[in-house]
């Protein structure tokens, strides 16, 4: 009997700390924001294209006139072209414009091969791109808008 209420007691235990890991929606639009820059580099390290989409509006468009299908062309090239993804980025801005609405401008390198840290920027072979992303929350934050071009490594330090 001992036996079987110490065997209850650990389910009972080990459930809620589940539930309180994941317990209560994060009422804090920057930090569901930056969960959100951290998932779409996990989806893109994972070289998952269908979870890297997902945090694209439908109706993205930017300046260049690039809609989703053309950005998910240009995503799913670099998937191809590169058998390993590694990436390493530093936020430089994150703008709260409203509840729903934000800027970022972030730099990231891109490898394949792990990325440490900036010091290690110099030993390795990495794309280093400036982008600067515009969201907009609704249910999620997505991405509506994007601009990007090389950076310098001058630029991460």
């Amino acid at each position: 009997m001992l036996k079987y209420l110490r065997f209850r007691f650990s389910i009972v235990a080990i459930a809620a700390l589940i539930l309180s890991a994941c317990g209560g929606e994060n009422d804090d639009p920057e930090a569901l924001l930056r969960d959100t820059l951290n998932a779409i580099q996990q989806s893109a390290e994972s070289r998952d294209l269908g979870d890297m989409m997902a945090h694209v509006s439908e109706d993205y468009l930017d300046s260049d006139g690039r809609d989703i299908r053309q950005v998910k062309a240009i995503a799913q090239f670099q998937i191809l072209r590169n058998p390993k993804i590694h990436t390493f980025k530093i936020v430089k801005s994150l703008n709260l414009l409203s509840d729903n609405e934000a800027e970022v401008f972030l730099l990231v390198a891109v490898a394949g091969v792990p990325i440490e840290g900036v010091t290690s920027l110099s030993k390795v072979r990495a794309d280093l791109m400036r982008f600067d992303l515009r969201f907009r929350y609704d249910e999620a934050w997505k991405i509506t808008e994007a601009q990007w071009r090389p950076a310098e490594s001058a630029d991460f330090l």
